[in-house]
């Protein structure tokens, strides 16, 4: 007779990263986009231990924008200078993906990527939840993450 395996099989939750081609930071503490992907990938796997994550990333964000993601990880931020229609393209279809996959939680991950959809979208975003599925790394993103995430299982 074989026995039951009553272990709860965990969910793979499915995450985007789209990082800007100029990585993060500022002189000494500028990092490339590899080791920000690294690093937002150690972030979550730190975080969430009782999660499986598999994570996609890409310079790119159309790549990503074609697939049914649980989370996007969006930060366009440092490509402002000087390609302001490409952050405005950037800033559409990121609004275009939280509008047609309201399951998947978006997560602007830096102030300027924030200012750069605020914009866009004509309206301060105010706290670190904007409505149903878009998340903004401030004080309390790590806990209001965990919220959605178990709400999500």
């Amino acid at each position: 007779m074989r026995k039951k395996n009553n272990k709860k099989k965990r969910k793979k939750l499915l995450v985007g990263i789209f990082v800007d081609f100029m990585g993060a930071g500022v002189g000494e503490d500028e990092i490339t986009p590899v080791e920000e992907i690294k690093e937002i990938e150690d972030l979550f796997t730190g975080y969430f231990p009782k999660y499986e994550f598999l994570f996609i990333s890409s310079t790119g964000i159309h790549e990503l924008l074609g697939k049914q993601l649980d989370i996007f990880i969006i930060d366009y931020g440092g490509i402002l200078p000087g390609a302001p229609g490409l952050v405005e393209g950037i800033s559409g279809a990121v609004d275009k993906y939280v509008k047609d996959h309201p399951s998947c939680i978006v997560v602007l991950w830096s102030a300027m990527s924030v200012d750069n959809y605020e914009e866009y979208i004509g309206t301060e975003i105010k706290g670190s939840i904007e409505g149903p599925n878009v998340l903004i790394k401030g004080k309390t993103f790590w806990e209001d993450l965990k919220g959605l995430l178990d709400d999500k299982m």
